[in-house]
């Protein structure tokens, strides 16, 4: 019963929500086909962990039928019904907090009765809450479809041709945005799937990515917001007129008896009142128009980064947008928005592969930890991938300090199973930055063998070690043994094969070179390494070069 799914699912609820949960199974409303209100109250009294033998199934149904032989069907009843109980809880109480979802159901309720009135009462609610953008928490596209279908209903009853266009239009050019939102999604993931062998290549999508002229769109997109800046300005201005005009009528009017005064001071109220209204919806209007220029604007510096690998220009631009997001208080992107540009930034530096990037890469990262952005919601665990990199990036930037704290502040940000294995690359890491070379394999032998993802780092920095150590023949051996991992490795794409590969022969050549092996210039080496694009370990390389070099000299 331990493994079971009732208590994997009941080991999420919070205390708040347990309690919740009894309060639930109490009500009149909810009747499962069996009681099982003291099944959980008997679970309940081991929570949060749910780990005691006394939830053994014998010890369970003892509990439930006293003095009843056990019998495996009864239990397995009720701990389905309890279990369906609690997914329907789950659901029930999602419902209730999340407002837009719950007006959305409310809207088609009073539809569904002929309340058709009420219905577009909630619609203006929902028109107020719903907020653009891309992520799954706002699930925006899914929420406005639903709402313009609702209002499509209602103005069809009512025979409102001319809303019901203009509902369909607004959806139109919503869905448009998005269509160019979910093309960047699964282009921008191929990527870097591509990078790790993996490739989803369709020929349907290849097609559909021919049609989509970027240049063309980004001057639709900046055509859009020219007309909508010139509309907002005129609007503006009729504001101002239509103030000074009425202004001048009250100056021109001549002294009122008392009921004239106190029917212009109701109609001053009223007018109040509805430029109040007026101004709110223009407002929201404004709001949402700006959101989908914000948004259009978003996703072309994007589409043009991606397919235009190598001009810089929409890398910084989307740094820029991301970064004043940060220090807004009211951003249009969201925590799990935001997360995602980070990745965008992150995954292009990746690609780039020069200095100036890793440069790049570091301070991403930096703003990303600092404002707690390493996950797409708060309640999750480091992705594992970014701890990583972030590793691979101080240990090639030399950041030493911020790396230390780094690794205090945020190893139990990890799941629980990634903490050891990456507590110890990690410390490996750090101490060969500060030339603890010993400890340095210490903290790699405390790596297990099964922790695929960091194999190649760790043979990279074996590799770095030995050397220092002067360990040649253990160096050597390994250079042969990642030969021989790199060539049954054949999920590797090839240009990160020809990047170990080309690591290895100069290392190799270096170590020739150090043993004594080798009659080979530095100077050659070094100007090897320097016109081999996308290397790893350039930088060591050249430092271990040069410091070959210096010895033939004193020599």
């Amino acid at each position: 019963m331990l493994n079971s799914k009732l208590i994997e699912l009941l080991r999420t609820f919070s205390g708040k929500e347990l309690t919740s949960f009894e309060k639930y199974l109490e009500s009149p409303l909810i009747k499962p086909q069996r009681n099982v209100l003291e099944f959980f109250k008997y679970l309940n009294k081991y929570s949060p962990d749910f780990n005691s033998i006394k939830l053994e199934k014998e010890k369970v149904y003892q509990h439930l039928y006293p003095n009843q032989k056990y019998n495996e069907n009864n239990l397995a009843n009720q701990m389905y019904d309890l279990t369906k109980a609690a997914e329907t809880y789950l659901v029930f109480k999602e419902l209730l907090e999340n407002e837009a979802e719950f007006l959305l159901n409310l809207s088609k309720v009073y539809l569904d009765n002929k309340l058709t009135r009420h219905s577009e009462t909630v619609n203006k609610s929902l028109d107020d809450i719903l907020v653009p953008g891309f992520s799954i928490t706002k699930d925006f596209i899914s929420k406005y479809r639903r709402l313009a279908q609702l209002k499509n209903i209602y103005y069809t009853e009512i025979i409102d041709i001319g809303n019901l266009i203009k509902s369909k239009t607004d959806y139109f050019i919503e869905s448009a945005i998005q269509f160019v939102g979910d093309y960047l999604d699964i282009y921008g993931s191929r990527i870097p799937a591509q990078s790790h062998g993996k490739n989803f290549d369709d020929p349907f999508l290849d097609d559909i990515s021919k049609c989509i002229d970027i240049d063309k769109l980004g001057e639709v997109f900046k055509m859009e917001e020219i007309r909508r800046r010139k509309k907002w300005e005129q609007y503006e201005m009729m504001k101002i007129n239509s103030e000074a005009i009425l202004d001048k009528k009250i100056k021109k009017n001549k002294k009122l008896t008392k009921v004239e005064l106190i029917e212009k001071e109701k109609l001053r109220k009223k007018e109040e009142k509805r430029k109040k209204e007026e101004e709110k919806r223009e407002k929201e209007l404004k709001r949402k128009e700006y959101a989908q220029i914000f948004f259009m604007k978003l996703y072309y510096h994007l589409l043009k980064m991606l397919k235009e690998h190598d001009n810089s220009i929409h890398y910084f631009e989307i740094k820029i947008i991301l970064y004043q997001s940060l220090s807004e208080e009211q951003s249009l992107l969201d925590r799990e928005e935001k997360f995602t540009m980070f990745n965008y930034l992150t995954n292009y530096c990746t690609q780039k592969d020069s200095l100036e990037f890793m440069e790049e890469s570091f301070d991403l990262y930096k703003n990303m930890i600092e404002n707690n952005l390493f996950a797409e919601s708060e309640n999750e665990y480091m992705q594992l991938h970014i701890f990583r990199n972030i590793v691979k990036v101080c240990a090639s930037l030399h950041k030493t300090d911020w790396f230390e704290n780094f690794i205090k502040a945020h190893l139990n940000k990890l799941s629980p199973e990634f903490r050891e294995n990456m507590e110890a690359i990690s410390y490996a890491h750090l101490h060969f930055l500060k030339d603890e070379f010993g400890e340095s394999l210490k903290s790699i032998s405390k790596i297990k063998d099964k922790f695929e993802l960091s194999k190649t780092d760790i043979r990279n920095l074996q590799l770095k070690l030995h050397y220092e150590l002067n360990n040649t023949e253990t160096a050597f051996s390994l250079v042969t043994a990642y030969r021989i991992f790199l060539a049954n490795k054949t999920e590797i794409p090839k240009d990160t094969l020809n990047k170990f590969n080309s690591f290895l022969n100069l290392y190799n050549r270096l170590l020739r070179l150090k043993s004594k092996d080798s009659k080979e210039e530095p100077v050659d080496i070094i100007a090897d390494i320097k016109k081999t694009k996308r290397l790893i370990n350039g930088q060591w390389l050249v430092k271990k070069a040069e410091e070959l070099l210096d010895q033939n000299k004193t020599l």
